[in-house]
């Protein structure tokens, strides 16, 4: 029992061990990754050693290419100097350098750079000269577009060579696949010790095209004097144009701009080797992307910093590529389907549809739409313009058949009474009584003053419009309205405004203004009093017809305007009707407000337009 216990006790005290070695394990690979990435990364300081000027466009080019390069990469942040030798500018002798080299050896003592990238060949030759004394054993990029061989070699063993080369023979190769019929080859290369090089290295380029062109090279003759010849080149020539820093006058020059002087003079087509020089008046060639240059010699910088060194003598990479210049191929009658797979064509001009091709697309979307939209708006309207006039079509049958059996109720009493009495006067063979014929003559009255308020409503003749104040038509009236008013125990007051003549049917205004007047002596009790206004607003001229009645109750008042509806005991129900035709009848309108202390009746009609003056 007691051995069985102290096995049992060993293998948990195991387990406690193996859990306790599991944690320290974890805790410490945390700590390790917290650790790690609390340490920011290295910065590595580059020094940019420049030939020529920064400012030129092929190493302005190189130099962002390969700085943009270094800063994607995350190993490192970097940090540049730079520094330029500028000799197409300045005419340096052995002294200058010295100097160069102790300002440099001066400037960099206490801080040293990490790496050193040497552009162009002078560069590379100062830095072999002097880098061991300024700066030991740094490594160095010698960055150069010049073929491998031209550099003095063997390079010391903290250099990396970094040259795409110059492949002339597939600018000629080229050349003669654009211009078939090129019999002569005029190649422009300066005088400087590089370029001399450069020339020795042409004629073994060139050997297989010597069955078919003449090359001549125009390295021997002043720049004034190349002009002249270029000037008076016609005919199945061309011009290749590899570089010129320096005539054999000693002058120096910037590439870019002898180019475009002989570009400017030449008869015949010229082609270049680098990117740089498009835009100047060359057809294009097999060039050298200035950028991609300087991005290939990050690179390899890189790989240096970090320890995959590449060999000291690599060999030559192609980062050049076929471009042209849409402006010049166009000049000189080139056809683009002669161009090689994958040629590049900078200048070309830009169609509306390139350059606006979703604006394009999302405007005729959003024109689309519109129209659809639109179509179907005026689908719904015509829809609903047949719905109205079929809606209209029934109201009016509707209205047809309340008149019909209001007209037939309220024509009906007085017929019926004169029938009465004609029957009776018949059984009896006598004469009718005054009072009898005194009632058949009202009752005729009656009727006939039912049909024509009736017509008068369903008026559609044309009105005798004449040009009237409404002011003038209503003092007509008062002499009637203050009588019919004194009868009932009401008043009448009549407050005019400035109001100008309107064109209107008088007679038919004058029954708007009786109908009105009669309705509100009519809707009081007691002693009363109507007002009537006139006055002009927002352009229409204004009656208004106020009464101190009860008002009108909501139910009544949604049937105000429809024929035969009325509350008067012996109403006709057309008095309204009436009014209400007559204001549509003049482009006017009718309206009415109404509440506890009485109701307002407003009667509209436009004022005359002012004549146009010209």
């Amino acid at each position: 029992m007691v051995t069985k216990w102290c096995r049992l006790r060993g293998v948990k005290q195991a387990v406690a061990r193996a859990i306790l070695i599991v944690l320290i394990l974890a805790v410490g690979a945390g700590v390790g990754r917290s650790a790690s990435a609390a340490i920011p990364a290295a910065t590595k300081k580059v020094l940019i050693v420049s030939s020529y000027s920064p400012a030129y466009p092929f190493y302005a080019n190189f130099t962002s290419g390969l700085t943009n390069r270094l800063q994607e990469d995350s190993s490192a942040s970097f940090q540049f100097f730079h520094e330029s030798l500028d000799v197409l500018r300045f005419s340096l002798d052995e002294s200058f350098y010295q100097n160069m080299a102790t300002i440099l050896r001066q400037k960099y003592l206490h801080d040293l750079p990490d790496i050193i990238v040497v552009n162009g060949l002078p560069a590379v030759q100062f830095l072999r000269r002097y880098g061991r004394d300024i700066f030991g054993d740094i490594p160095v990029i010698a960055a150069t577009y010049q073929p491998t061989g031209i550099v003095d070699l063997p390079l010391p063993d903290n250099y990396t060579l970094c040259s795409p080369g110059f492949d002339a023979a597939k600018n000629v190769k080229l050349i003669l696949g654009l211009k078939p019929n090129t019999d002569k080859l005029y190649v422009i290369i300066g005088a400087s010790e590089t370029e001399r090089k450069v020339r020795e290295e042409l004629p073994e380029q060139l050997a297989p095209f010597s069955n078919r062109l003449a090359v001549i090279s125009l390295h021997d003759l002043p720049f004034p004097d190349i002009l002249e010849l270029v000037r008076r080149l016609d005919g199945n020539a061309a011009i290749l144009f590899v570089n010129f820093s320096m005539d054999d006058q000693g002058q120096s020059f910037v590439p870019i701009q002898a180019l475009r002087a002989i570009c400017a003079e030449s008869g015949v087509p010229v082609f270049g080797s680098l990117d740089t020089s498009l835009g100047g008046g060359v057809v294009g060639g097999y060039m050298l992307n200035s950028t991609s240059f300087g991005r290939q010699t990050a690179e390899k910088t890189l790989a240096v910093l970090f320890g995959t060194t590449p060999p000291s003598q690599p060999k030559p990479e192609e980062i050049s590529e076929y471009m042209f210049d849409w402006r010049q191929l166009q000049k000189w009658n080139i056809d683009e389907g002669r161009l090689p797979p994958g040629s590049i064509i900078r200048y070309k001009p830009v169609s509306l549809w390139q350059s606006y091709k979703w604006s394009i697309v999302g405007g005729t979307v959003v024109i689309m739409g519109q129209a659809v939209l639109i179509a179907m708006l005026v689908v719904n309207r015509r829809r609903r313009l047949r719905a109205e006039k079929e809606l209209a079509r029934v109201d009016r049958l509707h209205l047809v058949g309340e008149i019909a059996a209001g007209i037939s109720h309220e024509i009906r009493n007085p017929l019926t009474t004169i029938r009465g009495y004609l029957q009776l006067w018949g059984r009896r063979q006598q004469a009718p009584s005054p009072d009898a014929l005194t009632t058949m003559i009202s009752e005729l009255d009656r009727a006939n003053g039912i049909i024509t308020e009736f017509l008068n409503l369903a008026n559609n003749k044309a009105i005798q419009l004449s040009l009237n104040n409404i002011n003038s038509l209503v003092q007509s009236l008062l002499p009637i309205l203050h009588s019919e008013a004194n009868l009932r125990g009401h008043d009448i007051v009549f407050t005019p405004g400035d109001v100008p003549a309107v064109l209107m049917d008088a007679k038919e205004v004058l029954q708007v203004v009786l109908n009105l007047v009669m309705n509100g002596l009519d809707s009081m009790q007691g002693h009363g009093v109507v007002t009537i206004r006139t006055s002009v607003a927002m352009g229409v001229a204004k009656l208004s017809v106020s009464d101190q009645g009860p008002g009108i109750a909501d139910e009544v008042a949604k049937k105000i305007g429809t024929p035969f509806f009325t509350t008067k005991t012996n109403g006709t129900g057309l008095g309204l009707s009436v009014c209400f035709a007559i204001a549509e009848r003049h482009g006017g309108r009718m309206t009415f407000d109404t509440g506890p202390k009485g109701t307002t009746f407003h009667f509209f009609l436009p004022l005359p337009r002012e004549p146009e003056i010209d």
